[in-house]
């Protein structure tokens, strides 16, 4: 009777940890959302350029707050440079570019879509997968935290709207869907 006891709480155990580790959206909400991580809290801006027009502009960035001053930018590590935030372009016909937030424990992942042409047209998605890291050896040049391009592949499918191909085909992980 203990070991079945035993078992049936090594089952419990593992099936709690596998759910805490489940991959989460995390849902931007309004301009600030902040996102509990194990290091503590980092949080997302987003902001809109309004061109007075069906096209605007949007970006998100992240930023970890400083009681004793400005708060940190954590940039995007694209093409070995170092850029604050990210941009997405959306209108009335579709949106062109991008992206997802992805928790899963204490990995947090940015999934950035975006595709050539014109708004109306459809197009193969390039996905790029960044993931928060930490600069743990304090290496010059290098921000304390700041998103590393993991991975970049592209859609099998052509879309209008990034973000169907987001919902379709992107995985949170970092692997191309299916595989």
């Amino acid at each position: 009777m203990k070991m079945r006891a035993i078992a049936s709480a090594s089952v419990l155990t593992l099936a709690a940890s596998s759910a805490v580790a489940q991959t989460q959206t995390v849902a931007l909400r309004g301009d600030l959302t902040p996102i509990k991580l194990v290091g503590g809290e980092i949080v997302a801006l987003r902001t809109i350029i309004d061109l007075n027009n069906a096209h605007a502009v949007e970006t998100i960035s992240f930023l970890k707050r400083n009681p004793r001053g400005p708060a940190e930018a954590i940039p995007f590590e694209i093409n070995g440079d170092y850029q604050p935030s990210l941009t997405m372009r959306s209108g009335a016909d579709c949106a062109v570019s991008g992206t997802r937030v992805f928790r899963d424990g204490h990995i947090l992942r940015i999934v950035y879509a975006s595709r050539k042409g014109e708004w109306a047209d459809k197009h193969t998605v390039r996905f790029v997968v960044f993931e928060l890291t930490e600069n743990v050896e304090g290496a010059p040049g290098t921000p304390a935290q700041y998103f590393k391009e993991r991975r970049a592949y592209g859609s099998k499918g052509a879309y209008c709207d990034v973000n169907r191909a987001i919902e379709t085909e992107a995985s949170p992980d970092g692997r191309e869907a299916g595989k």
